[in-house]
């Protein structure tokens, strides 16, 4: 089982992020990061600080310094359902990548994750940080609330957004696009525009 020092580099990695990025998002310096991620200085927080770097990074404080491999605590799977809410965030997962008839393996490849975290996602046995989050949102385009069962409300899209999804969907319907030499389906048309509102977010993030 992994200790913190290799935890808090491995997420960190996994977010994007470099030592001074996450100094300056917890409030401390960057050589206090690279103490802890040292594994020849066995630096560990005190226990305000594991918390809020554990808050950051969306995972449990048992899982952080290395005590379980469960990545979220039950109360932080069940926390995210309304009680209004008669399903899961696994099941919207399952339900809106079958409407598409695709499987997690091709989902996995869409949005940039392993075939095995869509099949974990699926199970209710993790969730996604807010940045995963965000894209399988914009990908299947509805909330992010709908997603993590906050609202039973399927788009939360702004009118502006609505009004560019509608122009990109009337040029597809409207036009005959062909691929291979061969007519998109509307199901294939509705993947597309999911694949670029991804890629463009991921263009966005890369800019900032």
């Amino acid at each position: 089982m992994a200790n913190f020092s290799e935890r808090l580099r491995e997420l960190r990695l996994e977010r994007g992020i470099t030592q001074d990025d996450l100094a300056l998002a917890i409030g401390l310096s960057r050589s206090t990061i690279a103490g802890y991620e040292s594994p020849s200085k066995r630096r560990e927080p005190e226990f305000n600080t594991t918390k809020k770097i554990a808050d950051y990074f969306s995972v449990s404080v048992d899982y952080l310094i290395g005590t379980s491999d469960d990545k979220y605590s039950l109360e932080q799977i069940t926390s995210y359902n309304d009680d209004n809410c008669d399903t899961s965030f696994g099941e919207r997962l399952r339900s809106l990548r079958e409407a598409r008839r695709i499987t997690q393996t091709e989902l996995a490849k869409m949005i940039d994750l392993s075939p095995d975290t869509i099949m974990v996602y699926e199970q209710n046995k993790s969730i996604p940080d807010s940045s995963i989050l965000e894209n399988i949102s914009k990908f299947f385009g509805v909330a992010e609330d709908y997603l993590m069962c906050k609202t039973n409300k399927h788009n939360g899209m702004t009118d502006e957004e609505k009004k560019r999804h509608y122009e990109l969907d009337k040029i597809l319907n409207e036009k005959k696009v062909l691929f291979c030499g061969e007519p998109l389906t509307l199901e294939e048309k509705e993947a597309v525009v999911s694949v670029i509102k991804v890629l463009k977010q991921k263009v966005k993030d890369r800019d900032k």
